[in-house]
């Protein structure tokens, strides 16, 4: 599907992981990594969502086990908290569609193969 020009939030905690455990980082949402990386190969602008912060020593630790989360199991992403591609300035950053277990209507059961067909259904 082209995505291209279509931006797309994902929250780190309880949506790309399992459960939300910071300062730690659970267990990775089953298939969440080839949705990310298949609308990613699809044009889309990813952006990590996060509370995870560089503010402190301390949340710069559980910033870092991000990351290293992210490079291990191979996430593609364009940036973190911000958006390249917008161009007005705003503390809410822009995207198309926001992926988060906050969300109304959330189904933990969900797989990363559920997220991307709900996201390509919503976005054509």
């Amino acid at each position: 599907m082209n995505l291209r020009g279509k931006q797309i939030a994902f929250d780190f905690d309880g949506t790309i992981t399992q459960e939300n455990i910071y300062p730690n980082v659970g267990a990775i949402l089953p298939l969440i990594d080839k949705c990310i990386r298949q609308l990613y190969n699809d044009g889309a602008h990813i952006i990590i969502w996060t509370c995870r912060s560089t503010a402190t020593i301390e949340q710069y630790s559980a910033y870092l086990k991000m990351l290293a989360f992210l490079k291990e199991h191979q996430i593609p992403f364009h940036c973190i908290n911000s958006n390249t591609e917008q161009d007005f300035v705003s503390q809410k950053i822009f995207a198309h569609l926001y992926v988060d277990d906050a969300a109304l209507g959330w189904n933990p059961d969900w797989d990363g193969d559920d997220i991307y067909d709900m996201i390509c259904k919503r976005l054509s």
